[in-house]
């Protein structure tokens, strides 16, 4: 099952021209596993861009049970913000059409061929042509569009 056991591994996958893309065997993803797809707020909403997994530089594919926790998270920040005053009324509609529209990409179900499709919208935002570089992390897959991205957004952050 995908993120039994812990992600650990980089390598390059190729997307066909459907957007499928092959899960790493280091994921250990099964048929019929229930995956998430987050592809973040970035500058949409900096009241919510709480984590760097939120950033619109990558693909972030995690279980579904985790992927919607991390909706919670962010569905109580944002009512949070709203009733200590942080934020007016239709900011936090449009925060929560942004959280349900922006975030939630896709829910992905690992076929028997264990492929995934990934959304256009993230296809085009990140410029994806024929392959991505793939960094497992904990129990996470990180989808970069090129290797020398990951490598720029690894130095960044020491």
């Amino acid at each position: 099952m995908f993120g039994e056991k812990p992600i650990i591994g980089e390598t390059t996958i190729s997307v066909s021209k459907g957007r499928r893309l092959v899960m790493p065997s280091f994921t250990y993803a099964e048929p019929n596993d229930q995956l998430g797809l987050m592809f973040g707020l970035g500058r949409v909403a900096p009241e919510l861009a709480v984590r760097d997994s939120l950033n619109r530089t990558r693909i972030v594919i995690m279980q579904l049970q985790e992927f919607e926790e991390k909706i919670a998270i962010l569905q109580n920040h944002l009512t949070e913000l709203r009733n200590n005053g942080q934020i007016d009324y239709l900011r936090y509609i449009d925060l929560q059409r942004i959280i349900y529209g922006m975030i939630a990409i896709s829910y992905e179900k690992v076929n028997e061929l264990r492929k995934i499709e990934i959304p256009e919208n993230p296809i085009k935002t990140l410029n994806i042509s024929d392959s991505v570089y793939a960094v497992g992390e904990e129990k996470r897959l990180i989808l970069y569009p090129t290797k020398e991205q990951y490598l720029s957004t690894k130095k960044s952050n020491l």
